[in-house]
């Protein structure tokens, strides 16, 4: 693969790579459980919320449980996250490594050499924007029932948390750290702020 693919090339590439992921059986037996509400569940979800989100806003909200040295380390990890592509550079290196779950299926021809860490993180910003948000701005409007609950595929309170720090991370990447701090306390709510 060339070694200095354009933006474009870079973005079209992680298409391609993505094309192979939708078509695996797991991400189609997501689809099949949840539908419209697949994106929740998708592996750039699931980086915004279970790790980086969560970092952020702990590091900006310093809450007064936390011990200090995890403070410290939430204080470390934002850096890095915020870094341009940090997310994916954060991603690769501590686990889970969700991008790993969507590069997974692909030919080992497809894979991601030329492809930079700011660029996937575009990719992973686009993504949260045009499917992760409206999935979720709709399943926050559902009752908390069970019924709901298994077709979202999460109970209402963690929805409240995906809100959160999925919307902290979107914030962070697209107007940086101090546009979240006046929101603090509507994202621990879970109440939706974001506006792509």
């Amino acid at each position: 693969m060339e070694e200095h693919l354009t933006e474009e090339q870079q973005l079209e590439q992680i298409k391609l790579v993505e094309g192979y992921y939708e078509q695996s059986a797991n991400w189609q037996s997501i689809v099949k459980r949840h539908g419209k509400f697949a994106p929740l569940h998708h592996p750039y979800a699931d980086l915004a919320n279970t790790m980086q989100g969560h970092y952020i806003l702990m590091s900006l909200s310093r809450p007064k449980s936390m011990r200090q040295s995890d403070l410290e380390n939430c204080d470390r990890l934002t850096q890095i996250i915020m870094a341009e592509g940090g997310s994916i550079k954060f991603d690769r290196e501590y686990e889970p490594h969700w991008v790993g779950l969507v590069t997974e299926p692909s030919p080992i021809a497809l894979l991601t050499a030329g492809i930079t860490h700011a660029t996937w993180e575009k990719r992973v910003v686009h993504y949260l924007q045009q499917q992760a948000m409206p999935a979720l701005e709709e399943a926050l409007q559902l009752p908390d029932t069970n019924e709901t609950e298994e077709r979202v595929g999460h109970v209402h309170h963690d929805l409240l948390g995906l809100a959160a720090y999925v919307q902290t991370f979107l914030i962070a990447k697209t107007r940086g750290l101090e546009a979240i701090k006046p929101l603090i306390p509507t994202l621990q709510a879970g109440e939706l702020v974001y506006k792509g």
